[in-house]
């Protein structure tokens, strides 16, 4: 889009300035029916400024209309770029050895921590109360079979 726009700036430029010349060697080498040429000094001054006049007008437009489109067009690569940042960024903290897991590892160490504890309690309790309902569904392929439901169920209270 951006060189397609700068290449119809250049062609409007040359034409105009195309035809400026065309106007100005008319002038110059225009002979009437019966004389001499008679181009004086404003004449050409005329034709140079408006030919001037006529490029910064066209020239004014083309930047015109590409401040107005480019700040979406800036704010689109923008926030490409970001998020590119942002995900590379991200995918270097948490590689191994990255900064993230380094803090991570130093603030909660592995197997260890005031929650470490209670955790090991709650999954041991979790695991004692389903514990029964896995072996009745589990063909352990031995003759001691399923666990009998008549069983009394002594385990204890679970929380």
């Amino acid at each position: 889009m951006k060189y397609l726009l700068a290449v119809l700036l250049a062609v409007i430029a040359v034409g105009v300035s195309a035809l400026a010349f065309d106007a100005i060697h008319g002038l110059l080498t225009a002979v009437p029916n019966g004389g001499a040429v008679e181009t004086s000094y404003e004449e050409i001054v005329v034709i140079l400024l408006t030919t001037v006049t006529v490029i910064f007008t066209i020239s004014a437009l083309i930047i015109g209309i590409l401040a107005f489109l480019g700040p979406r067009a800036i704010q689109r690569e923008a926030g490409k770029y970001a998020e590119k940042a942002v995900t590379k960024s991200i995918e270097e903290a948490m590689n191994p050895g990255g900064k993230a897991l380094k803090i991570l590892e130093e603030r909660f160490p592995p197997n260890s921590g005031p929650m470490k504890d209670w955790i090991e309690e709650r999954i041991e309790r979790q695991v004692i109360s389903l514990l029964p309902l896995i072996l009745d569904r589990i063909d352990l392929k031995s003759g001691v079979g399923p666990v009998d439901p008549d069983e009394p169920d002594d385990e204890g209270t679970v929380d």
